[in-house]
């Protein structure tokens, strides 16, 4: 069955700078990047993935430093 999505230009002109020819289907770029991800996941060690998600709540919530803080911090 084919469907079909909408996505915003923004989102279409990254999919295009992706593509390896210009007549490659975007069906194909989004299952190569979904294909890329999957693989990541699985390189991912269980501690790995715990830590990623706690650093993504952190992230979410706001608590992050600027890189001029982090040169601060390490004398840089």
């Amino acid at each position: 069955m084919v469907t079909t999505i909408q996505v915003p230009d923004e989102l279409k002109t990254r999919l295009a700078r992706l593509k390896k020819h210009p007549r490659q289907p975007y069906a194909e770029v989004i299952a190569e990047a979904l294909d890329y991800l999957e693989e990541d996941e699985k390189e991912l060690t269980p501690a790995s993935k715990r830590a990623l998600k706690e650093a993504r709540k952190e992230f979410e919530s706001g608590q992050t430093k600027s890189l001029a803080d982090v040169r601060r911090e390490l004398g840089l």
